[in-house]
């Protein structure tokens, strides 16, 4: 994964060393130009303007309630708004704060259908559309207010897996 990467000032970067964690599992780019990998055991951020600074590593810490809330990551989306939102496999949602370089977690006690989120996409009103293991949940960033769909709303079935989400229109 990534054995090479081209940096922003045109040199190649071998990575192999930068990123600890080696089995990715998802990866996306924000606003800003970071590159987001989430990986089984954490998650990792790169500047690419900035490229040679490496990595920046987040491991949930239990000491810690505004680490990420598990180290699994499955799935990342950068939205319009600029916010980077994860979702983890047994610790929900989280959306990271650029500000104070800490993390929000959403879980099944806030409305979640489950603490496993394996697909992130965007809705065309700002909302956070999540696949978990127990239905669909439609998720309002600016209200916090969550709905969930199961097959009593019509989908084949509650579980999902990952990699399981599509956007069209």
């Amino acid at each position: 994964f990534l054995p090479h990467y081209w940096g922003a000032n045109s040199d190649w970067l071998d990575t192999r060393d930068l990123i600890p964690h080696r089995r990715p599992t998802c990866m996306s780019e924000d606003g800003k130009g970071n590159l987001w990998i989430g990986t089984y055991s954490g998650l990792s951020r790169l500047n690419q303007a900035d490229a040679a600074q490496g990595f920046a590593h987040y491991l949930h810490d239990e000491n810690d309630p505004h680490s990420i809330s598990h180290d699994f990551v499955r799935t990342i989306h950068a939205d319009s708004a600029g916010n980077v939102w994860i979702g983890t496999n047994g610790g929900g949602l989280n959306r990271y704060d650029r500000e104070t370089n800490a993390f929000l977690a959403y879980t099944e006690e806030d409305g979640l259908p489950d603490n496993t989120i394996y697909g992130i996409l965007g809705g065309p009103d700002g909302e956070l559309w999540l696949s978990t293991r127990r239905g669909i949940a439609s998720f309002d960033p600016l209200t916090g207010s969550l709905r969930n769909y199961d097959v009593q709303d019509g989908l084949q079935g509650s579980e999902f897996n990952p990699g399981a989400y599509f956007q069209s229109e």
